[in-house]
């Protein structure tokens, strides 16, 4: 209080303005701050930040506060994403301190970090440190990869091929693939060209629109990019959004076209017979979303139609009819995110209140197991392993990221080599998982960050934080700024509220609108 005192709050002018919204006058004071052009709105926003400046500093814990973030934060930890298996080879992108971008490298195993392989220093390929790569795809025998790189933040992606071996770059390279309006993907056909999208060219749409239509073209490896045939897209809506993907034999093709962000999608696939053309197996209103390729001659599909949470269905290839597609497995309490399809087996990421869910599925029995998680824990990555087996990216609100290895004969998963070797420790601390009770009787979850042995007594200092809106879910995750506010004395609370997409669609409608 000493301290505020201190510093008396600046002034803020009320300039009122009334607008008119459906016969209905609304005033509001403060519309003169949103002009940052406005050399007053500068003025008084350097006056709120000198004012916060000057209590912050003040603050006699300030310093202890800011020594131990320091201690929490400093640390140099390595860390692996977006691990792709390709024949024999594990790739992964490293983020590696003090490296300013990740690298790309290859493994022999999860279990094996030693073995690294340095396919792509960004670094080295641009000493100024500003490029990035946007997105990778290693071609079915491991032997070449595609990366998309941009630079200085653009995310406006160039397609370079590399020889994984040796990362000699052959001459092969292909402009915007990749952008920030619906980004990019590409997919091998075989070892001798690939899939990529492409968006339009100067001279082909209005200046305007050239960051827009993504289309689908086929690359022959070696060949001039001007001689790319064109694949699909061309009759997409203006905010198309194509992820194309291959079976891991280079056989079969998916695109997975986004209606922008909506979540509309419409379905495409090819195949060896089919004469080269696409043939579309869904529509924007059929309800499908997720998708995965089968080796089994199957596309897997995720359908919300009559299942708000999601059910797996299943098409052939020859004959890819939605009519006729054959339920997999039904809608359970886990709303469905995404598929990995391996030889036999079908694994099903599901989102469940807010933690993660994990279900398999043998395709030969449709006998079902859920996959041990740590408890209360969230999956970013699911990846397909061994012939059936996978590799998840776990974390949780006490447990740092880590890759585990599943292994679908003894229904066990283990901790691989592959984890953040974090200094921040919460032995001390229990997650509480517990149910608010709203107004109109829904229960709402909320999971409880605290220190065991903390007095219930209504006076620990409490950071709520809650965020229900366009599907999205709040998830548990690692930080290291939860354990700084419970060495304070505090608890944490994460609410998932309705709006977000932590029980399935229902749960996401159920905060739209005037339901907010």
């Amino acid at each position: 209080m000493t301290a505020q005192s201190d510093h008396p709050l600046p002034n803020t002018a009320r300039k009122p303005v009334t607008d008119t919204y459906h016969g209905v006058a609304v005033a509001e004071d403060y519309r003169w701050l949103e002009n940052w052009d406005d050399p007053a709105v500068r003025a008084w926003s350097d006056s709120e930040n000198a004012h916060t400046r000057a209590f912050l500093d003040a603050l006699p814990a300030r310093a202890a506060i800011l020594s131990r973030a320091r201690e929490l934060f400093g640390g140099a930890f390595v860390s692996y994403f977006n691990l792709t298996r390709s024949g024999n080879v594990l790739f992964a992108l490293k983020f590696q301190p003090p490296k300013p971008q990740p690298l790309l490298v290859t493994l022999h195993s999860p279990d094996e970090p030693a073995s690294e392989h340095i396919v792509l220093d960004p670094s080295v390929f641009d000493t100024t440190g500003g490029t990035t790569i946007d997105f990778y795809k290693p071609s079915p025998d491991g032997r070449y990869v595609a990366i998309s790189m941009s630079r200085g933040g653009s995310e406006d992606g160039t397609l370079r091929i590399f020889v994984v071996g040796t990362g000699r770059q052959l001459r092969d390279t292909i402009p915007h693939i990749q952008f920030p309006t619906a980004l990019g993907s590409m997919a091998w056909s075989g070892d001798s060209g690939f899939y990529y999208t492409r968006y339009p060219h100067a001279g082909e749409r209005a200046e305007s629109d050239l960051h827009f239509y993504e289309q689908l073209y086929f690359h022959k490896l070696g060949a001039p990019d001007s001689a790319d045939a064109y694949a699909l897209g061309k009759d997409f809506p203006r905010i198309a959004e194509i992820f194309v993907s291959s079976t891991s034999d280079g056989r079969y093709f998916l695109a997975v076209v986004n209606n922008g962000d909506g979540g509309e999608v419409e379905h495409f696939v090819r195949g060896p017979l089919a004469s080269g053309q696409w043939t579309q197996v869904t529509q924007f209103s059929d309800r499908a979303t997720g998708a995965g390729l089968g080796e089994d001659g199957f596309l897997y599909l995720v359908s919300l139609r009559n299942a708000p949470r999601g059910r797996v269905l299943r098409v052939p290839f020859d004959h890819p009819q939605l009519a006729a597609a054959e339920v997999v497995a039904e809608q359970d309490s886990a709303a469905i995110q995404d598929l990995v399809v391996t030889s036999t087996q079908l694994y099903v990421r599901g989102v469940a209140g807010g933690p993660s869910a994990l279900r398999r599925i043998d395709l030969r029995s449709r006998r079902q197991a859920q996959v041990p998680l740590l408890p209360v824990s969230s999956i970013d990555e699911v990846v397909r392993d061994s012939a059936d087996g996978i590799l998840y990216n776990a974390q949780s609100f006490t447990e740092p990221p880590a890759w585990y290895r599943y292994d679908p004969r003894s229904n066990t998963a283990r901790k691989t080599a592959l984890f953040l070797a974090s200094s921040v420790h919460f032995g001390d601390a229990e997650v509480v998982r517990t149910f608010a009770m709203s107004r109109d009787g829904t229960k709402v979850p909320v999971n409880i960050i605290r220190r065991r042995g903390t007095k219930l007594d209504g006076r620990n200092p409490t950071l709520l934080s809650g965020y229900g809106g366009y599907g999205i879910s709040l998830t548990p995750w690692f930080s290291p700024s939860h354990r700084l506010w419970l060495d304070q004395g505090g608890v944490y609370v994460l609410a998932n509220l309705r709006g977000g997409g932590e029980y399935g669609e229902e749960w996401h409608r159920a905060g739209n609108l005037t339901r907010k």
